[in-house]
């Protein structure tokens, strides 16, 4: 499944769009240790990304998207999220939401 994401990165004098992402080939295969969640049997990683105070309003949305690239590269597939992680509240949803987008 390929996933591609757009989206607009502010510069000093314009608006540009950055590169299409396309996840690393080799992010479950990279060293990242899974761990079976309950019986279930999900698969999550040993290390979860927390957008609490490093998304949202806090930060531009082009380092969000960067930060959560690199981290999905890596094998990382759990992001954590709160209804009111931000700072502003809720502001961390909404970026990770821009990411998502077609």
């Amino acid at each position: 499944m390929h996933i591609r994401f757009y989206y607009l990165c502010k510069n000093t004098s314009n608006h540009m769009i950055k590169p299409i992402y396309s996840p690393a080939a080799d992010r479950y295969e990279n060293g990242m240790k899974y761990r079976r969640c309950g019986k279930s049997g999900i698969l999550l990683p040993e290390i979860s990304l927390g957008f609490w105070h490093n998304f949202g309003d806090v930060n531009t949305l082009s380092n969000s998207m960067d930060m959560a690239h690199y981290a999905f590269d890596h094998g990382i597939c759990h992001f954590d999220l709160a209804n009111n992680y931000g700072p502003s509240y809720g502001s961390a949803e909404e970026t990770f939401g821009l990411h998502a987008l077609p």
